[in-house]
This record gives C-alpha cells, structure tokens and sequence, in this order.
C-alpha cells in the first residue's frame, strides 16, 4: 500500500562475465513508503493572503502538521523535497478553494535530516524547513 519506489541502485560489470545475463543482488534494500494520513479545510474565516506556517511538532517523529491559507482558489501542491533537492512526497497536488488547510505528513520510512516542504499556488510559492529526527 502507497508508493514505493528506488531511491538509487548501482550495477557493477565484473570482468570475464557474460553481458547478456546475470544476478543483480541487493544489499540493505529500503523501500520508503509515504502516506498522507488526512487534508482537512479548517476555520471559518476567509484568507486575505497566502500562507504557509511552520509545521508543528517540529522537530517530529515521524508525523507532523503543516498549515496553509490560500485566498483564491486555483491548482495547489505542497511538497516535500530532501537537502538535494529531490522531492520526496506529494503531500497535496489539486486544485483546492479559498480557506485555510491542514496536512498531516507521515515521514516515517524515510530517513532523519532537514527537509523543505513548498506550496505553490497562483503565482504564490512559498518554502520553509522542517527537522525530522529518529
């Protein structure tokens, strides 16, 4: 259940050995599972600009909260990206109305570090730092 998917692999030729078949072994596979647990609209008031807080608890393990606000409806994703800037999970990627939101990520699967999480929205883009800690 969810994605999973390689990060990296490597393939080595060892000399004297066919090209044209063999065994690929894997040492110490990880596969990472990411799961959003819940999106939920929050607040009755209506935003007047975008937002995007800091997620809480932060640092966290392995489950933490990010808030948004958008004030005009339109296509909308929020991700999460590692230190190279490989992205990492999806946490929202549709077209969402006027409100202020709320996301639960799940990191469990991946490993500790600083990460960065974007929204995008409109023209707006907006990008802070979240600590996940083992």
């Amino acid at each position: 259940e969810g994605d999973l998917r390689f990060d990296s692999f490597q393939l080595r030729y060892v000399s004297g050995s066919s090209s044209r078949s063999g065994q690929v072994y894997f040492d110490q596979l990880q596969l990472a599972r990411r799961v959003v647990t819940e999106i939920k609209e929050r607040g009755e008031d209506l935003p007047t600009e975008y937002s995007l807080e800091q997620n809480y608890p932060n640092p966290f393990n392995p489950i933490t909260t990010i808030e948004f606000s958008l004030p005009a409806a339109g296509m909308t994703t929020l991700k999460v990206y590692n230190l190279l800037g490989q992205e990492v999970a999806t946490l929202v990627d549709e077209n969402l109305g006027i409100g202020t939101f709320s996301v639960t990520f799940d990191a469990q699967g991946l490993p500790s570090g600083m990460y960065f999480y974007t929204l995008r929205s409109g023209k707006h883009t907006a990008t802070k730092k979240l600590m996940y800690l083992k």
